[in-house]
């Protein structure tokens, strides 16, 4: 769903229930309203006292521009609900214009009273500039919000890692094993006291205080062991297939690293989210500790995002073969060449255990979008080239159209009628190879939009089907659709697909010869 100008908009409070999710990080939002939406997971604001919370409730009643909520609020009927956690494609699709709707077959969002539909929650996106708002009046109380936020995602999440990597013990010592189920189980039940209580008394921060050393050296460990296979990669422009078995072979390996050291980064942020809520319970009698307090979430900030980048990165190339393979029920799969041979099965379940880590690193899963432009014999895309291209087109990179071809590029008389698969997309023409893309998952390198020169289009008619001519600055490429496109329809689509590609014609000025005059 496109995203509308008002789409953003609050509008007053009135008889009907009336609920905001006001996104104040990353994939957490703050539920405020006067009702509790129906299948959100909302966890109540434990670490605020009252009146933290009351503080909360009026600046976002405010900053949502809720003109009637402020009697009501001192009535205790609107109020701030509490916090919920909103994976990364969900907000995205969020922030699109979507309503929280259905998720395992429950819907959400619904606002009931007596009984009956009244409306549902709002969501509100940072870029929409309430949170901001809300901080600027709120001060510590913000601060203090943010640390519950993240306390309660990685205590959340520190089960669901430890679960996840069960399938993979076979990577992991078992001393390693013992003392990270025992950090996490200590850290969690630390949060879980501080929630039930309402504070990081100093009995709680006492309890895992001497961690830090130990906490310190999982995170150093796990990042050394990250990136010791990196150098032995085959280099990605001299042998694509050799790379791709290397990613493969070493799977388990990789995840098993990558999941260490986000284990290792979230238990180190738990520890320190804790000693910051620890100060926070001294902030208002003495400065020093608020600065303190400021000082250990933001450090606590920057170490979560550099080890995300770091496994991201590390994750990415492997996370695309194992979903190509799986998608593709590749026979090339394997762990290891001396062991029997894997099948799709098994890249099927390591690709979803390294989907769910990317969730979990705020990356959402590539989908195939429907392009404007088609020109396809059949009604639809090649199963394959919908399970690989997304897979292989660039972050953010927006698929325009697709196209089948013959490829009659200065060809020999044995090479006439070369399929291709060809897809234009916002940055880059893709010229694939059909047997290539079905059996391996490749998609060599694509043709930068900026480079291609000159386009000729030849329509055809009913006897001869449509060609393209595309000059660019490496070399030229000559393309002609099959027998399938001498139709009207069909060959309208042919002529609007090439169209679309000779719309990214350019010619830069300093490119076109100058002829001096004639004397």
């Amino acid at each position: 769903m496109n995203e509308t100008p008002n789409s953003h908009e609050v509008e007053p409070f009135g008889d009907e229930g009336n609920v905001a999710v006001i996104e104040i990080q990353p994939g957490v939002g703050l539920v405020v309203g006067d009702l509790l939406p129906e299948g959100l997971d909302v966890t109540p604001l434990s670490l605020l006292d009252d009146s933290a919370r009351d503080k909360v409730t009026h600046a976002a009643t405010q900053a949502l521009g809720w003109a009637n909520a402020g009697a009501q609020a001192a009535q205790g009927v609107v109020a701030a609900r509490g916090l919920v956690q909103l994976d990364a494609a969900t907000v995205q699709a969020l922030k699109q214009g979507a309503t929280l709707m259905q998720s395992q077959g429950k819907t959400l969002s619904v606002l009931m009273k007596n009984g009956k539909i009244v409306g549902h929650a709002r969501f509100v996106p940072a870029a929409a500039g309430t949170a901001s708002t809300m901080a600027a009046s709120l001060g510590p109380a913000m601060v203090m919000l943010g640390i519950q936020a993240e306390l309660n995602r990685l205590a959340s999440l520190s089960k669901h890692n430890i679960e996840l990597t069960r399938e993979l013990r076979s990577t992991i010592k078992d001393g390693e094993w013992s003392e990270t189920v025992g950090h996490h189980r200590d850290l969690r039940e630390a949060v879980e006291t501080a929630m039930r209580i309402g504070a990081v008394s100093d009995s709680v921060w006492q309890g895992v205080a001497p961690k830090r050393g130990e906490l310190l050296s999982q995170v150093e460990r796990a990042s050394r062991a990250l990136k010791r296979l990196t150098p032995q990669l085959p280099q990605k422009n001299k042998d694509a297939k050799e790379r791709q078995q290397f990613l493969v072979e070493h799977a388990e390996e990789m995840i098993g690293d990558a999941q260490a050291l986000v284990r290792a980064v979230d238990a180190l942020t738990m520890y320190r989210l804790l000693e910051a809520g620890n100060a926070h319970a001294r902030a208002e009698q003495d400065p020093r500790e608020a600065s303190r307090r400021d000082h250990l979430v933001e450090v606590s900030r920057q170490y979560d995002d550099e080890a995300k980048r770091e496994a991201r990165e590390v994750l990415r190339e492997l996370r695309v073969e194992l979903n190509v393979a799986a998608g593709l029920k590749a026979n090339w799969y394997a762990f290891d060449r001396r062991l029997s041979r894997k099948n799709a099965t098994d890249a099927a379940q390591l690709a979803g255990i390294l989907n769910q880590m990317a969730e979990r690193l705020g990356d959402a899963t590539p989908q195939y979008e429907e392009p404007r432009f088609e020109a396809l014999e059949q009604a639809t895309a090649p199963s394959s080239l919908r399970t690989v291209l997304p897979w292989r087109l660039s972050d953010d990179e927006r698929l325009l159209g697709v196209a089948e071809v013959a490829d009659t590029s200065g060809i020999g008389v044995g090479d006439i009628g070369r399929r291709r698969y060809l897809a234009m997309t916002d940055r880059h023409l893709y010229v694939m190879v059909p047997r290539e893309v079905e059996s391996d998952g490749v998609v060599r390198e694509p043709i930068p939009a900026e480079s291609i020169r000159y386009v000729r289009v030849r329509p055809g008619d009913e006897k001869q089907p449509p060609r393209l001519t595309v000059a660019t600055t490496e070399e030229d490429y000559s393309f002609e659709f099959g027998s399938w496109a001498k139709g009207s329809d069909k060959r309208d689509a042919a002529v609007q697909f090439s169209n679309l590609v000779a719309s990214r014609m350019h010619l830069p000025a300093d490119e076109v010869p100058v002829v001096p005059p004639q004397e």
